[in-house]
């Protein structure tokens, strides 16, 4: 029996390419002259259990070994490497672009292998040669190949080679040459340490002798006088940063007291963290610098610019409210902006700090202070530090905070995040592109069916006369009727039985809206459709575990659902006479009935997609997201709805929807709405007070014994009750106030979690609180709840 040459290895079924395995299959048949009637056994043979059980479930009810070789082949390939379309693998052909950190080795290398799913025939050296120059990350180098009136792929990527190895032997010619060539600062200084660079003591005696350096990983001297090339490790992912400096703080279970007798007890002579703050410039890069125990108080502040990078930030809970930081691995200590503190922390009293702020150009600041917060990330709960600088701009999460909430920064966050949007960048692009007739700012028109108008048999037609307009209102009441003329919202009509007057309303967007009063005609004797808007909190309930959300807003929602003969009851008298509603209109209490039923039928079959009127809200995991978003926005297209490309945002980690703000983290306040209600004036009547507590009632899950705190109020609120703003409404109403301005963060409902109801009541209302409780430490907050006793109930 001949012997057999080389030996084929078991197929990978999870990471394995079929096509190269069959490849090699194909070579050892060729060596060892293996007939076509044995390569079937062959292949049985040598392919691995779970691959063969693959094969036989996928041939059945055949055998394999009742097949051709082809066959089984061909079947196999199908199911593990389905042939991608043409048209797809020429896109992501043309999206491909030279990124940061690849050599022009490397960018060949992908370009080719992306062009073997385009099949470009004859024509692949062109189009290979096209799509190189056009994704060069480099202008220089891309401009040097225009100069060029005809070039091949080839010498194309020659000249780009040579481009490149020039650029990099400039680069070691340089930093040899600073090696060999101290500064002016470095001759002044003399006998300096040659590992931490400074002059008080002997290299030999250098207590940082033995650090590795956080750029070059070399052992024996500090970054800040590493003289190796610049090579940002975090930016280009090839490696993470240490974590030194800034040590770490205790648990969230220790208590602020303690804590802050400990700090104080360290002293000033106590190691300070560096801090360095990273901004977007014209330098290139700078070094930033370490303090010892035995120098001052003074830390030394490098900006440091990176042009190819934007910043990276994450949302952290701090002190149950969503931070967003900006990660900066070059600095020890987290901070904020003191205008940050005034308006979110002011309530955690201020701890002075000794340490000095020494910026790149030479600027010293001192700290304000720090305070000590709580902090969440995940499953990770602690008690840390916090410093606020007055002069600040950006909240900056620095290397302490990175280790003590054991936050992985290579696997969280550039490459795992730049590539996260830039896939949502490119998805938003193809969504403008691919529906950009939702988007082209014209009026939509529902073409599923038309709205009627239910009136009640024997109902008397109301006819009311025009109301003045405001001259100064009357040109913006004119060109608004113009253009839902020209849009036929609208159309002029000589006479009617019914009429009613205009409502001019204003947009948040500073134009105008026209509706009808109809409260004084039509709503008096229509059938109002009930069919019910849903319940906000029934919505929020539905967005546990979610990472982006989509919110679409529709332009002029129900102006798109077209009337049908029953339009004539919407006729409104104007100073220019009467008009008729061709579409659905604002003011009817029939309206968002019937809007809220065309949405939700519209969308009841897609999941992870809620609706509140004209409000859409798609979340979910990346995949589930994305497969959401796409059928939303067919649908809107097949029936003829159009969006407002202005009040839409797609694949955000944290939306605003109905007035909360909405994250991974949970459900929040939104602080627009709060800001608002913290400026409000105290309330001069009933009225106004009745406006103040209709907007705190709204967030009041969110506030715990809020009935005991309003109980001052809503006594004015009584019949037959004086209006007396004293002394206890004023502190009633101020505290509130506050109790908004620092509100928690709920966590979002979740089935499958314990729920925890805590009860407590007094003389003169009772409180709960909800819970869920997890594999945490403590459980999560759903939602406060309080409710003052009746007279009767006090009894």
């Amino acid at each position: 029996m001949s012997s057999v040459s080389g030996r084929i290895g078991e197929f990978d079924v999870v990471n394995g390419k079929w096509a190269l395995y069959c490849d090699r299959l194909q070579m050892h048949f060729l060596v060892n002259g293996t007939e076509d009637k044995l390569k079937i056994p062959t292949l049985i043979s040598v392919i691995g259990d779970e691959a063969y059980e693959l094969m036989v479930n996928l041939c059945s009810p055949k055998k394999p070994s009742e097949m051709k070789y082809t066959e089984v082949v061909e079947i196999m390939q199908s199911h593990l490497q389905p042939k991608s379309s043409i048209l797809s693998g020429r896109y992501k052909f043309r999206q491909c672009r030279q990124r940061a950190g690849q050599s022009v080795a490397e960018f060949v290398t992908e370009l080719k292998k992306l062009s073997r799913h385009c099949e470009f025939g004859e024509n692949l050296n062109e189009n290979m040669r096209d799509q190189f120059v056009c994704g060069l990350l480099k202008d220089e180098m891309r401009l040097r190949l225009f100069t060029e009136d005809t070039i091949e792929f080839t010498k194309a990527v020659n000249v780009a080679t040579n481009i490149e190895r020039a650029e990099r032997d400039a680069q070691s010619v340089e930093v040899d040459s600073r090696q060999r060539h101290p500064t002016i600062n470095q001759l002044r200084a003399g006998g300096a340490c040659g590992v931490c660079g400074g002059n008080r003591h002997s290299t030999s005696d250098c207590r940082f002798r033995n650090y590795i350096c956080d750029r070059c990983g070399e052992r024996g001297h500090l970054r800040r006088i590493c003289r190796k090339e610049v090579v940002n490790k975090y930016e280009t992912g090839r490696g993470p940063r240490t974590a030194s400096g800034g040590g770490g703080r205790g648990d969230s279970h220790a208590g602020r007291g303690a804590r802050r007798q400990q700090q104080r007890a360290r002293g000033s002579g106590a190691a300070r963290a560096h801090y360095t703050s990273v901004r977007e410039g014209p330098e290139a890069y700078s070094v930033n610098q370490e303090v010892s125990e035995c120098e001052d108080e003074e830390v030394e502040v490098m900006q440091m610019s990176i042009k190819e990078y934007k910043p990276v930030r994450m949302t952290l809970l701090v002190e149950n409210r969503p931070l967003v930081m900006e990660i900066d691995t070059g600095s020890a200590i987290s901070c904020i902006s003191r205008k940050m503190y005034d308006d979110t922390f002011s309530r955690i009293p201020l701890v002075s700090s000794n340490l000095v702020l020494s910026f790149y150009d030479g600027s010293k600041v001192q700290a304000a202070g720090y305070i000590e917060v709580n902090v969440k990330y995940k499953n990770v709960n602690k008690v840390l530090d916090l410093y606020v600088i007055d002069n600040g701009t950006t909240c900056l999460l620095g290397r302490q905070w990175l280790a003590e909430l054991k936050i992985d920064v290579p696997k969280f966050s550039l490459n795992k995040i730049d590539t996260e949007k830039q896939n949502t960048t490119n998805e938003c692009n193809k969504i403008y592109s691919r529906y950009k007739e939702l988007f082209d700012g014209s009026l939509g028109r529902f073409t599923g069916g038309r709205a009627t108008l239910r009136v009640r048999q024997g109902a008397t037609p109301l006819f009311c006369r025009a109301r003045p307009v405001p001259y100064a209102l009357r040109a913006r009441v004119d060109a608004e009727l113009d253009a839902m003329l020209r849009a036929g919202v609208i159309e002029p009509v000589d006479c009617s039985d019914w009429a009613s007057p205009l409502v001019i309303a204003s947009k948040a967007d500073g134009g105008i809206r026209i509706c009808a009063d109809y409260k004084v005609t039509l709503n008096q004797v229509l059938q109002v459709d009930r069919y019910p808007v849903p319940k906000i909190d029934d919505l929020l309930s539905m967005l546990k575990g979610s990472k982006y959300y989509s919110k679409i807003d529709l332009s002029q929602a129900y102006n798109q659902i077209e009337l049908d003969e029953t339009r004539k009851y919407t006729v409104i008298n104007t100073h220019r006479g009467l008009f008729m509603y061709n579409r659905l209109v604002y003011g009817l209490s029939s309206s968002p009935g019937i809007f809220q039923r065309i949405m939700s039928n519209l969308f009841k079959d897609i999941q992870n997609v809620v609706v509140f009127l004209d409000d859409i809200l798609i979340f979910g995991d990346p995949s589930s997201h994305l497969e959401a978003l796409k059928k939303v926005l067919e649908r809107l297209s097949a029936v003829g709805l159009k969006i407002k490309k202005e009040k839409c945002n797609f694949f955000a980690e944290s939306v605003k929807y109905l007035g909360f703000i909405i994250n991974e983290s949970g459900i929040s306040v939104d602080t627009d709405k709060v800001m608002a209600i913290k400026r409000m004036t105290d309330p001069k009547n009933v009225s106004e007070l009745r406006s103040f507590l209709g907007m705190v009632n709204f967030y009041g899950k969110f506030i715990k014994n809020l009935s005991y705190h309003v109980d001052p109020l809503y006594k004015l609120l009584k019949k037959n009750t004086d209006w007396v703003w004293g002394k206890s409404e004023k502190q009633a109403f101020e505290n509130i106030k506050q109790m908004l301005g620092n509100t928690k963060t709920l966590d979002h409902y979740d089935e499958s979690k314990h729920l925890i109801v805590t009860c407590d009541a007094s003389a003169r209302g009772v409180g709960a609180v909800l819970a869920q409780r997890d594999a945490g430490p403590a459980p999560g907050c759903e939602a406060f709840a309080s409710r003052a006793l009746t007279p009767a109930e006090q009894n």
